[in-house]
């Protein structure tokens, strides 16, 4: 088996300074790259959280309206009662006067 001897620029690429400054270089990005998505997970829980609060306000609000809007319901169907019986009154009137015409004539 014949080997071949490395040259003097082969020695330099696996040369255990280069190799540990590559591992560096590698390290300081993937470091720059773990700030970048830290920042990245901070901005996304800070919207995360403002999201949850305008949910409970929306929530909240919803509870309101749908207070109000049984008050309202419950207020129409009074008013509705009162027009009924209001109408029922008219009819009434107005037979009792017809009785009366028909008597006066």
């Amino acid at each position: 088996m014949v080997t071949k001897a490395k040259t003097a620029g082969e020695r330099d690429k696996s040369s255990p300074s280069k190799i540990f400054s590559d591992l560096k270089g590698e390290l300081n990005k993937l470091n720059m790259e773990k700030k970048t998505l830290t920042a990245s997970l901070s901005t996304m829980k800070e919207d995360i959280k403002i999201v949850q609060d305008n949910q409970l306000k929306l929530r909240d609000k919803i509870s309101q309206l749908v207070a109000r809007e049984t008050n309202l319901d419950a207020k129409r169907m009074r008013v509705e009662e009162k027009i009924s019986k209001a109408k029922d009154k008219i009819a009434k009137m107005r037979k009792i006067g017809s009785e009366l015409e028909e008597v006066w004539e």
